[in-house]
């Protein structure tokens, strides 16, 4: 008797369990309105929605901190440009190591002028738009690169996505509030803090409640509520790179 008991009493969590779980996800599911690649094709075949066939690639495990680099080899293999992600990220972007301390105070290199560390480690920082562009433009036999500021995801949808361009975008892994990182002093003087969570997406379209995203930190098409993906966007400068084959820009 004490036996079914516990057995009743097991499975009674169990259920428990599973519906209070089913409740989170109904009720906080929409916070972060995330989609698989294979969610996202059901959307387009459903809602007719038209992706930029970007080819996806994942970071991992050979670049955790590498997401720009892959962004950008996403971009450029879909105009036939014969890159692979490792090669981007050895040969191609200009990267620093340089930190050091001195005198109780932390200096290191500028992310607007170079990558931060190293990113085939997982403790490297990363890279903004002018680091990428610049890559492209003195290494790309096939295209050329253009960085965008201060521009919002509606302008930039309109301006490029509706043509067939993909963008590169910065914003944040998942989507997830940024936080303030460490900080150290740039070559200039200027006192500088790295965006924890930073992450560099490739946009590919967008419906009337989300943007679309090859992301490489998933390797999986994702879809972002808009206002979620705008607030994230300005968090990171509202910085963009807008990929293109030699004489369209």
């Amino acid at each position: 008797m004490n036996r079914k008991k516990m057995v009743w009493g097991v499975l009674t969590v169990v259920v428990i369990a599973v519906v209070v779980s089913l409740l989170v996800m109904i009720r906080f599911g929409s916070t972060f309105h995330t989609s698989t690649a294979e969610n996202v094709e059901e959307i387009n075949n459903s809602a007719e929605l038209e992706l930029i066939d970007v080819p996806l690639l994942s970071q991992h495990p050979k670049l955790p901190t590498g997401c720009e680099s892959v962004a950008a080899v996403m971009v450029l293999n879909y105009y036939g440009e014969d890159v692979t992600s490792t090669d981007f990220a050895s040969d191609w972007i200009k990267k620093s190591r340089d930190f050091y301390t001195y005198n109780g105070q932390s200096f290191g290199p500028d992310p607007e002028k170079a990558f931060a560390g190293d990113p085939f480690t997982s403790y490297g920082y990363g890279c903004y738009a002018g680091v990428i562009a610049d890559a492209v433009n003195l290494h790309s036999t096939k295209c050329v690169a253009q960085e965008v500021r201060g521009k919002s995801l509606e302008y930039l949808c309109s301006e490029y996505v509706d043509k067939g361009i993909p963008l590169l975008v910065w914003a944040t892994i998942d989507m997830t509030k940024s936080r303030a990182g460490e900080s150290w002093v740039l070559p200039d003087g200027s006192f500088f803090t790295w965006v924890s969570g930073e992450h560099c997406l490739v946009l590919l379209g967008y419906d009337d409640v989300n943007y679309y995203f090859n992301d490489p930190n998933t390797g999986k098409t994702v879809g972002y509520e808009k206002s979620l993906t705008n607030m994230r966007f300005r968090e990171l400068g509202s910085q963009a790179v807008v990929i293109t084959p030699k004489n369209t820009m």
